[in-house]
């Protein structure tokens, strides 16, 4: 007995806490945190071995099992269950799986392959029957279900501040005036609370132009040397350069496409490669991801 999960499709809670007053008793999820990988191997010549590729998992099928235990409602379940369940005229697509299991509550797309009611003639008309649900999902990842954002400015912009020295203790501790507000550093911190390397998402709010996004760490940096008017917004994603849904990545100058390591952080800096405009924003938006 699996105890603290639930599952969520389409709205439909499948919940595996049998003293929760539940329509749907969930009592196996199979597939959901397991995977099996497979690579390409090739004989080697005139010698013992293979060649090997790397490995990769193709897919990942989720086969949820359960009951439904009202007497009462046998029927109105049944009906319930069944039209949670369809497939749609033209076919089914990838739609949101979400599971909460072993602490965590996580996401996938996934497309309805399976349903099978399971019931006997004794069960049936004692008011119980049992179900059978697979599922099948392309992208073998499974995602956070909140994203993290963090913004900053263009390093260096603003009046940059000063500050008038009053008196000293001789120690640390020093009075003074402050003239001005501070410039902006650009700097931003990524955190990847999963278990896979994350590509962060970057956004651009005009107006901006001739700018770099760096990996303080490693220094990888993509550069823009486009212009972004006010009220355009651009839009960097792991290989994708769109500015209001247009393309532009012949803009895209400087292509050292980075990522934030499986538990990991990073720390990143928005800065000017030319005069800096004032109101350039960056806004990194992430998502954890598992295998």
């Amino acid at each position: 007995m699996i105890v603290d999960s639930w599952v969520n499709w389409r709205g439909l809670e499948l919940n595996a806490d049998y003293r929760a007053e539940t329509d749907f008793l969930l009592k196996g999820i199979v597939g959901w945190s397991s995977w099996e990988a497979s690579r390409w191997t090739g004989k080697r010549p005139d010698a013992h071995g293979q060649f090997a590729g790397r490995a990769y998992v193709a897919n990942r099928q989720v086969v949820l099992t359960g009951v439904c235990y009202r007497p009462e409602s046998r029927d109105a379940l049944f009906d319930e269950l069944s039209k949670s369940l369809a497939l749609p005229m033209r076919g089914g697509t990838d739609e949101w799986l979400t599971v909460r299991h072993a602490g965590r509550t996580l996401r996938a797309a996934a497309t309805l392959m399976q349903f099978e009611p399971m019931e006997t003639q004794a069960t049936w008309a004692a008011g119980v029957f049992g179900w059978k649900i697979e599922l099948h999902c392309a992208d073998v990842y499974r995602y956070e279900t909140t994203s993290r954002t963090v913004s900053t400015g263009l390093a260096g912009y603003g009046s940059g501040a000063l500050e008038f020295d009053l008196f000293t203790d001789g120690a640390a501790d020093t009075g003074f005036l402050e003239f001005g507000a501070p410039g902006a550093d650009g700097l931003f911190t990524l955190e990847n609370p999963g278990s896979m390397e994350i590509h962060p998402v970057f956004t651009v709010k005009g107006p901006a132009a001739a700018f770099a996004i760096e990996n303080q760490s490693t220094g990888q940096s993509l550069v823009y040397s486009g212009e972004i008017f006010p009220g355009q917004s651009l839009v960097l994603n792991d290989g994708s350069v769109l500015l209001d849904g247009v393309d532009r990545s012949i803009f895209l100058t400087g292509r050292q496409w980075w990522t934030v390591p499986a538990g990991g952080l990073v720390t990143g800096r928005f800065r000017s490669l030319g005069p800096a405009k004032p109101g350039s924003l960056l806004t990194v938006t992430t998502t954890g991801r598992h295998l």
